[in-house]
């Protein structure tokens, strides 16, 4: 058993996201861990997780939409990869097999905000905020009385799944 585990993030946003922060310093205080950062606003863009970033971590916490690649896992330590959302559409499952990483998501860990989201695009979108936003911006005031809003009053909702997000969003 190692002394220290390195525990990769890929930013620090513990200032942005206040729980994701409590963890953090679970980590940090727990001295069998030490927390790395990949990367700062000051990087420069890159689509692809290198080795070289990767070099004597033991696990990665991907929260962004960098691709992990065979490249990436070759001649790392890296022992897991844990996924913050619910697919892998950018970590080559096949790679992870090959050495070795364990992998894993966390499916339901955004299901209340993308629910948040889609009920607020549903609001707007009923009251046509888009088009009303433009509208006002192009024409000031003039003419708005000439355009309905709609009302949700006796309208219904129909939602054509019921799954996590389906069933919060509900």
């Amino acid at each position: 058993m190692k002394e220290k585990y390195v525990v990769a993030f890929e930013f620090d946003r513990r200032e942005k996201y206040e729980r994701y922060g409590e963890q953090i310093e679970r980590l940090e205080k727990d001295g069998r861990f030490e927390c790395r950062y990949l990367r700062t606003p000051a990087s420069p863009p890159s689509h692809h997780v290198s080795a070289e970033e990767l070099k004597g971590v033991d696990f990665y916490i991907l929260m962004g939409h960098r691709h992990v690649d065979d490249a990436a896992l070759e001649g790392t330590d890296l022992t897991w990869i844990g996924r913050f959302g619910a697919g892998f559409e950018n970590v080559d499952i096949s790679a992870c097999t090959r050495h070795h990483v364990l992998l894993s998501n966390s499916p339901n860990a955004l299901w209340e905000s993308v629910a948040e989201t889609a009920f607020t695009f549903m609001l707007a979108l009923t009251v046509r905020l888009p088009f009303f936003t433009r509208y006002i911006q192009e024409h000031k005031f003039e003419g708005k009385g000439l355009h309905s809003t709609r009302y949700l009053k006796g309208q219904t909702l129909g939602l054509l799944a019921s799954g996590g997000i389906a069933q919060r969003l509900a």
